[in-house]
């Protein structure tokens, strides 16, 4: 009799260890299903609640992020929530105040309204160094002229020991000259200095013409010695595209779309703006009396670049490729490298 009750209590300690088991990995499955459905307990609230998605994208992405002032790392994202968005921070509906930083660059920072059941997704968040030092390249030039791909510089210096036309090359930083570099385009040059010059520009990327009274003078830039003597005036190219920026007397940077023409108001400042281009399709550089700065399109998240003491700025040109931002005015130009 005492074996029988033995073997029954054997039994259902078996049957309770297995159904415990069970009921652990059933609570385990409804877990992921019930975090797979974007559903959460909200201890705050004390009440089990749907959930958004931040998606969060940026440069250098090796940055902190901040959330209410709190640092989020992925590792103490709730398992199994990680499971299901690994790259992605889920957190319940409301405003957030979101920041990202590192040691040595500005801080993003802005307001992020999260909603259930939807991906709040932000790309192209860039964070700016801080303290970038510009190089002096070239200082006291006649005349210049950036190519239309941004990624030299046609200028004649001042100076009568590099008499000529030369290049400014933006991607390392080297100088070639390109006329004259024959016997025959130096006799021609010093005829040229006794005419007078109305005019440099680019044809192209690649031919570069000096416009004179009676005459023009075309140059290959990639081979300078076939360059060419034209009797006839060239006119410059028109440039039918329309400026996608446009600043006023009252401080105001207007984005302006080509097709539209609706404008859109970046942001007001406290100077007048001398010179704007795009960074890239949500930033835009620009410049006043005292700095050069980005800022965001929606006129957020400002930052300065560096500090800018030119009154007369006639030179403001961004190679998109190399990320080099080239500035200046015939006394000195400057280059500020913004590919880190």
């Amino acid at each position: 009799m005492f074996s029988l009750i033995k073997k029954i209590l054997k039994f259902c300690m078996i049957f309770i260890g297995y159904s415990l088991i069970v009921l652990f990995l059933l609570s385990i499955l409804l877990l992921i299903l019930f975090a797979a459905c974007g559903y959460r307990y909200n201890f705050k609230a004390k009440k089990i609640q749907k959930t958004g998605i931040l998606d969060l994208s940026f440069y250098p992405s090796d940055a902190e992020i901040l959330i209410e002032g709190k640092k989020i790392y992925k590792k103490e994202r709730p398992w199994p929530l990680t499971l299901f968005y690994p790259d992605k921070i889920v957190l319940f509906p409301g405003n957030y105040e979101i920041e990202i930083k590192k040691e040595g660059f500005y801080s993003w920072k802005k307001e992020i309204k999260i909603q259930e059941e939807l991906v709040t997704r932000i790309s192209n968040i860039i964070l700016f160094p801080k303290n970038l030092s510009p190089t002096l390249v070239l200082k006291e030039i006649n005349t210049f002229k950036i190519s239309p791909d941004f990624k030299k510089l046609a200028f004649i210096p001042k100076s009568k020991d590099l008499e000529g036309i030369w290049l400014f090359y933006l991607r390392d930083g080297s100088q070639s000259k390109i006329f004259p570099v024959t016997k025959t385009q130096s006799i021609y040059w010093e005829k040229l200095k006794l005419n007078s010059f109305e005019k440099i520009f680019w044809e192209n990327s690649r031919y570069l013409i000096l416009n004179y009274q009676t005459f023009s003078v075309k140059i290959d830039t990639f081979w300078p010695q076939n360059s060419i003597f034209l009797k006839e005036k060239i006119l410059p190219p028109i440039d039918f595209s329309q400026a996608p920026l446009y600043w006023n007397k009252e401080n105001e940077l207007w984005i302006i779309n080509p097709q539209t023409k609706e404008k859109k108001l970046v942001s007001r400042f406290s100077y007048p703006i001398q010179q704007a281009l795009f960074y890239d399709k949500n930033h835009i550089i620009y410049a006043n009396k005292k700095e050069i700065k980005v800022i965001e399109i929606d006129g957020e998240n400002e930052m300065v670049l560096t500090q800018h003491p030119f009154s007369n700025l006639e030179l403001f040109s961004f190679d998109k490729e190399t990320k080099k931002l080239i500035y200046g005015n015939k006394e000195n130009i400057f280059l500020l490298d913004l590919n880190y």
